[in-house]
């Protein structure tokens, strides 16, 4: 048994559907909300799903939106094209129809995908030639080769070009920390750490790079009082000279010590008085031995400044 529609409902009915057959006319099919075909259906369906007009045009406009859904398919613009077949499929379209659309879609995605990783696979080599290997940050080799990886990690050619590239750039993070060039060094690092280098590179370069920065500074500014421990320090021998004249005074010491203990790179930096003591200071420096300085599991050289006193007492 059909559903009957009150009679008042009956003009109201036939009125929606005259004006949805005359927006599927002029291919109002979807749009614009609220004054498309499929508005008007929608308001005829919810007086009279089963009305066998309403039927009728609900089949015609599955078939229109599957067609404008090929239109717009063949035209490139994929995403609406989708759209529009999800919207003819709930409209009681073809099945058929609709499976061929869909796999002319995913072919058409496909092709489309194939297109895009060709061209960011070329644009990657020739930022490569160009030199532009981390900058600007959204169009250089890294960035582009690492886009391609994310989306097809098999691309032919892709892993040479990425093994070469992240291997240059470990060496020239290697050498920007030799030279202390830090932001360069950084830069790099959170170019490859972006990218997606696997982590226990990005741990070693940033370790690396954290433990230079510290070993300049530590060569920059002497060690605090208690900071080194001296294991040997022989004391110095008094020049016979100074001695016999009655001569005291000091020597201040400048010296690093190596990861051995051992001081090196040792200089003057003030005599009392000046040229008595401090060949027998450099001489006494020479035998000294230290605890080697470690912070965090990691030995460091250290420069260090000492007080060395000549006193007759």
């Amino acid at each position: 048994h059909g559903t009957s529609t009150p009679v008042g409902d009956a003009g109201e009915l036939e009125s929606l559907l005259t004006i949805a057959r005359a927006r599927l006319a002029q291919d109002q099919l979807v749009t614009p909300e609220g004054d498309s075909a499929l508005a008007y259906l929608n308001r005829a369906a919810a007086l009279n799903a089963s009305d066998p007009r309403v039927l009728a045009v609900r089949g015609d406009l599955a078939l229109a939106v599957a067609n404008q859904a090929r239109i717009v398919l063949e035209s490139g613009d994929l995403d609406r094209a989708e759209g529009l077949i999800d919207r003819a499929f709930s409209l009681g379209a073809d099945t058929e129809a609709m499976t061929q659309l869909d796999l002319d879609l995913a072919a058409a995605r496909e092709a489309l995908a194939e297109e895009k990783q060709a061209d960011t696979f070329a644009r990657g080599l020739q930022r490569l030639r160009e030199g532009r290997l981390i900058a600007p940050s959204d169009d250089n080799a890294l960035f582009h080769f690492a886009e391609l990886r994310a989306e097809n990690p098999d691309y032919p050619g892709l892993d040479a070009r990425w093994r070469s590239l992240t291997e240059t750039l470990t060496a020239n993070t290697r050498a920007a920390i030799d030279n202390a060039n830090w932001a360069e060094a950084a830069a790099i690092i959170d170019a490859l750490d972006t990218a997606g280098v696997e982590s226990a590179t990005i741990d070693t370069l940033r370790g690396d790079l954290a433990f230079e920065r510290q070993q300049a500074e530590y060569l920059r500014t002497p060690a605090a009082v208690g900071e080194m421990t001296a294991l040997e320090s022989p004391p110095a021998v008094y020049p016979g000279l100074a001695a016999r004249r009655g001569i005291e005074g000091t020597v201040d010491l400048e010296f690093v010590v190596g990861t051995d203990g051992i001081p090196t790179h040792a200089r003057v930096i003030d005599a009392q008085p000046d040229g008595v003591f401090e060949e027998a200071a450099l001489d006494a420096l020479a035998q000294y031995r230290y605890a080697p300085f470690k912070r965090d599991g990691r030995v460091y050289q250290r420069l260090v400044q000492v007080r060395m006193r000549f006193n007759l007492q």
